[in-house]
This record gives structure tokens, sequence and C-alpha cells, in this order.
């Protein structure tokens, strides 16, 4: 590579040097220099692992497949166009993919045994549910609006859009999916032991009181987005501690 010639702008050319000052001065150099540590440290750990990494081709075939399947690139003039947007050729793309696996390999290989360790101490935190919530300012209230659900006297749905406060009223309530362990504390232990339809309440949530109805609920499973996203949790941290000590220079004459 010239590096008198980094970027080429109409008949002008930026070095290498003159593109990290104006990063300097832009402020963006230490995230630059950040992410250029990270890949350093990864490509090392990855040439030190070796065969333990390596990715087959046919591993690769089908992460291709998948990524243009996904991106709806499977057209061939429309990969092809795709591809110089992004300034690079097949093999660019190719090698990127298989990176990409590699890297994947290395986090489950780096973070397999916390992952399972984490997982098993807080599997019931990381389980899902899925809530529909009557939010009211008073206690008698509430005690009245559950009372009526209970009794089949109004459903949970008219209840809410009624006299919910807040704005998921207009859905009935629902409040959409979350991790057990992202509940306040007084709803994550009410949660516990219950099944789909069962009403709890009235909590006090934030000088407020609140009548929920579990609508789903899905015990944990160390596989999917969770296991990538405890892998990634842990990478993470991984990262972090190599980076820790590193004695860094910027050599920009």
């Amino acid at each position: 590579m010239d590096t008198e010639k980094l970027i080429t702008i109409d008949d002008e050319s930026i070095s290498l040097q003159q593109a990290i000052r104006y990063l300097h001065g832009a402020g963006e150099l230490p995230r630059f220099m950040q992410k250029i540590l990270y890949q350093h440290v990864l490509q090392g750990e990855i040439n030190q692992r070796g065969n333990s990494l390596k990715v087959e081709d046919q591993m690769i075939e089908q992460a291709i497949a998948q990524f243009l399947t996904q991106q709806k690139l499977t057209d061939p003039t429309a990969f092809e166009k795709w591809l110089q947007s992004q300034g690079i050729n097949y093999d660019m793309f190719r090698q990127r993919i298989e990176n990409s696996i590699a890297l994947q390999k290395l986090k489950a290989e780096l973070t397999g045994a916390q992952v399972k360790e984490y997982f098993e101490a807080n599997r019931e935190l990381l389980a899902v549910v899925v809530l529909s919530r009557i939010v009211v300012e008073d206690r008698d209230l509430a005690e009245s609006i559950y009372a009526q659900i209970e009794n089949f006297s109004k459903t949970f749905e008219e209840m809410a859009r009624e006299h919910s406060v807040t704005q998921d009223k207009t859905f009935g309530g629902m409040m959409g999916a979350l991790q057990v362990g992202q509940l306040p504390e007084n709803t994550r232990d009410s949660v516990k032991g219950k099944q789909e339809g069962d009403l709890i309440g009235p909590l006090p949530v934030d000088e407020r009181y609140a009548i929920l109805r579990v609508e789903k609920y899905t015990e944990a499973k160390l596989e999917g987005q969770l296991l990538l996203q405890l892998q990634e949790r842990f990478f993470e941290q991984w990262t972090q501690t190599k980076l820790k000590d590193k004695q860094i220079k910027l050599n920009l004459e």
C-alpha cells in the first residue's frame, strides 16, 4: 500500500499520516485506534489457536447462502451491485464471511465455561415473560378493577383502555416480551410460578398500582439469541482485559 496515497479525491491524494491527523483533529482518533487494537488482539488470538478455529468450506458456503437470502441478494446482478457499493470483490466478501465464522468460534471457545455457569445460576431470571398491565393511581380502584376482571364482569382489555394511565392501554395493556430479570423486584417475585392467563396484583409500582396478566412464559434455554448475547457479554469482558495493560504508542513521524 502506498501510504502517501491512502485516499485520492479527484486528483488530490491524502496520505495515511494526514488521514490520522484529520481523525485526531476531529476527536475520532481514540475510537479509530480502539477498533484497530480490537482487531489486532482478535487476529493474534485466532492465529495462536490455529486449527481449532479452522473454518470448513461447507460452513462458508452455507453462511454465504444464508446472507444472500436474508439480504435479498440471491440475484447475481443485485449481488454484484452490492459488492460494488461496498467497495469489495467476491474474494474479499468471502474472506469476511470466513473471518466472521472464525470469530464466532473463538467467542464460543473463550466464553463457553463462563456462559454455562452464568446461565445455570440465572436461569430463572433469563426466562422471557409477556405481560399485560393496568396501572392506576388509586389502590381501591385497582382492587375494584381486579375483582371485576376476576368475576368476568369486564375483560382485562376493556379495563385497561378505560382506566390505565400508561400508553400501552391503547393495546389493551400489552407490554411485550421482557426477561424476568428486567422486571422490578416485586414484580419479578410475583411472576414466579405463575401460569399463562394468571392475574397478579394489585402491586405498588412507583406510587401507583398495577394489575398484571401473564400472557406467555418461556423458560430460558441456552441457545439461539440468548446464547449469542451471553457469549458477546463475556467476550467483551475478555477483550477489555486483554487491552487493559497494552502500551500504545502512535508514531506519526
